[in-house]
């Protein structure tokens, strides 16, 4: 290890642009205690392919794109498409 003068500062660590480990997705992640059943962890796991975390995002982003599927078949639902204008167009000739 090379000697080091105590009247001048270090340039060892600190921040350096590039540096530390990338992103595995594109939003930041948040940190955040959960307390789960062992069959549970077992399941996310597994479902996470060895990766506790990665299979409770994987399983939440499915719930959430069941939830928005169903509420778009609701909507449809609720409000049905526009007949064409040939359509309209027979119905209102009719006495």
């Amino acid at each position: 290890m090379p000697r080091r003068s105590t009247t001048t500062t270090s340039t060892w660590g600190g921040y350096r642009p590039g540096a530390g480990r990338k992103r595995t997705t594109a939003e930041p992640l948040i940190s955040y205690e959960l307390r789960l059943t062992r069959p549970q962890i077992a399941f996310l796991n597994h479902y996470g392919r060895g990766n506790l975390s990665a299979g409770a995002r994987r399983a939440i982003d499915e719930a959430i794109a069941r939830q928005q599927q169903a509420v778009t078949k609701s909507a449809e639902i609720a409000s049905p498409a526009p007949s064409s204008p040939q359509a309209t167009a027979q119905t209102d000739r009719q006495p």
